[in-house]
């Protein structure tokens, strides 16, 4: 299932439900289940390709132990950084540089879900964040109680299912994102 494909894709785009943490007026609300799913270590045993640059297919992609490229090595109270020189994911005691600031994130301390590998993953623009939503931050929200949340049909089935869906909403991601190398 493609995120930017599914027809209630904008129910999913909300005020963020942690406004400390998110600085942008609206947030792709994914769900928890869903996130835990698509953890990185997840795809470790079939590894995956990151490309450089999103909408630039012809750059060179990046072979990546996906529990390494997004570690979950975050604690309640560190701050997640994402390098505007490497694009790559951090989480340190201190605040971040302003310009390793993720998009759509405060400079504030993590907790709960927003120290996950899976939420570095979701909102890194080389890894799963869903195509058309680069500007805009994911939000990781409980799946009960907490309004409507991007969940694929096969979230409640095997890991391996949920796996080969997510390889499949990267690749039409791309597909429908008109990469193609001429």
């Amino acid at each position: 299932m493609c995120a930017s494909c599914n027809p209630q894709s904008p129910q999913f785009l909300s005020p963020p439900r942690n406004p400390g943490f998110f600085s942008g007026q609206t947030t792709f609300k994914v769900c928890a289940s869903f996130a835990a799913a698509v953890a990185p270590s997840s795809f470790d045993q079939c590894g995956l390709s990151q490309q450089a640059y999103r909408y630039s297919p012809c750059t060179p992609t990046n072979p990546v132990s996906a529990s390494a490229a997004w570690p979950d090595t975050c604690a309640d109270g560190m701050f997640v950084c994402q390098s505007k020189a490497t694009q790559a994911f951090s989480c340190q005691p201190t605040p971040c540089a302003s310009d390793d600031v993720p998009t759509g994130f405060a400079n504030t301390p993590c907790s709960n879900y927003t120290c996950t590998s899976s939420a570095m993953f979701l909102n890194d623009n080389g890894g799963a964040k869903p195509v058309f939503y680069e500007k805009v931050a994911v939000e990781i929200v409980d799946d009960i109680n907490n309004g409507p949340c991007f969940e694929p049909v096969l979230a409640h089935s095997s890991a391996s299912g949920v796996g080969w869906q997510v390889t499949t909403l990267l690749v039409v991601g791309w597909y429908w994102g008109g990469w193609a190398c001429q």
